[in-house]
């Protein structure tokens, strides 16, 4: 996330036993900390990269969506 109004989707670091993100909580499987996603977040954050990787998906993603992403 850059601010209210920008920003970009990142795969969750957060997976379910069968290796897939749960984005609505609706199959009520638990989650579980994946260490590689956490690794490469943590490098994005420790490296000041995040804009440069929102940037990068914007490239690829020219879809606007309308909607505050705090609220994600």
């Amino acid at each position: 996330m850059a601010s209210k109004t920008r920003g970009s989707t990142y795969a969750a670091p957060y997976l379910d036993d069968y290796g897939e993100t749960d984005p609505h909580l609706g199959r009520g499987n638990p989650l579980h900390l994946c260490p590689e996603r956490y690794r490469k977040l943590n490098q994005l954050w420790q490296q000041h990269c995040i804009l440069e990787e929102i940037a990068r998906s914007l490239e690829v993603v020219s879809v606007v969506f309308a909607f505050e992403w705090q609220m994600l």
